[in-house]
């Protein structure tokens, strides 16, 4: 049994350091394509004697779409329902639990075991609030924090895709919130149960799977959207792309910079900009919560 424990044990350690090597490739890659953008960027002279503006909101208008979009309550009261119907399940269930309740299925099997307890059944229940509660404090912060609007050649083309972004990002925040409900609920359930080691293990690959399927979906559904909005003119300042900003191509440090959120560089939505103080808050405020999310389970054991 030994050889047997040794590879599982491998097994696991491969499958929890893959997406750490997947995301260290694929800054790897990003890197060198951005140095061969960034010396053509340099070398061309692409940005001499061409205006460049930045801004970012200070005040917040009235009448305003982009300052004024509200957090779509549907999507975040579906995933508290699903949330209050798990735990109200697991309460019910409770003296047909077993008396111990596996905390942590890996590809080895239940790796982690705790003695039944109120806090050890509603483990992933109280993981699944925590997160949705932190997708919800994201949105209602994407509502409020100034947000910077790249003129690209055309102002008001660019409040319009300023606006739609924006709300576009409050639903995906929302779809998320459902789906990682349903995920960590499901999960809750099963392990309460002591269901077998590969039901769960099916039960979350599925769940994985369908949570990046759709994510897949909304970021394509998000780019039709955008690309239906007014197209920039050529009546005004071009949008800026200075690389000294971009740490690592991906990173925005401004410190002279009063925006809090920017658009990304790449893809859709917003970043964090980490060279304001409340941007450098928000980074550790949500890892805070994604730390503690992780070891709730061990610290209610």
């Amino acid at each position: 049994l030994a050889p047997d424990r040794d590879a599982a044990a491998v097994g696991g350690m491969l499958a929890a350091a893959a997406p750490l090597l997947l995301l260290v490739g694929a800054l790897l890659a990003l890197q060198a394509g951005r140095a061969v953008i960034a010396r053509a960027k340099r070398d061309g002279g692409w940005y001499d004697g061409v205006p460049v503006r930045v801004g970012a909101e200070v005040i917040r208008p009235d009448g305003d779409g982009a300052r004024t979009a509200a957090v779509p309550w549907l999507p975040f009261a579906a995933a508290a329902t699903v949330i209050a119907v798990g735990v109200c399940l697991e309460l019910a269930l409770y003296d047909r639990f077993p008396t111990r309740i596996p905390q942590h299925v890996g590809p080895g099997g239940v790796t982690r075991w705790a003695d039944k307890s109120v806090p050890a059944v509603l483990g992933p229940s109280l993981v699944a609030a925590v997160v949705v509660a932190a997708m919800w404090g994201l949105a209602w912060f994407t509502t409020r924090a100034p947000v910077r609007r790249l003129p690209d050649g055309d102002p008001a083309a660019a409040a319009a895709r300023a606006t739609a972004a924006r709300r576009i990002t409050l639903w995906v925040l929302g779809a998320a919130a459902v789906l990682v409900s349903l995920q960590l609920t499901a999960t809750g359930l099963l392990l309460a149960a002591a269901a077998p080691a590969g039901t769960i293990e099916a039960v979350s690959g599925i769940g994985a799977v369908v949570i990046v399927g759709a994510i897949g979906v909304m970021v394509a559904v998000s780019v039709r959207t955008l690309r239906r909005t007014p197209a920039p003119g050529d009546t005004g300042p071009d949008s800026p792309d200075d690389d000294a900003r971009w740490k690592l191509g991906v990173l925005y440090v401004a410190s002279g910079d009063p925006a809090v959120l920017v658009p990304k560089r790449m893809g859709i939505g917003y970043t964090v900009n980490l060279g304001n103080p409340v941007g450098l808050v928000i980074v550790a405020a949500v890892l805070g919560l994604a730390v503690t999310a992780a070891l709730l389970p061990v610290l209610l054991r």
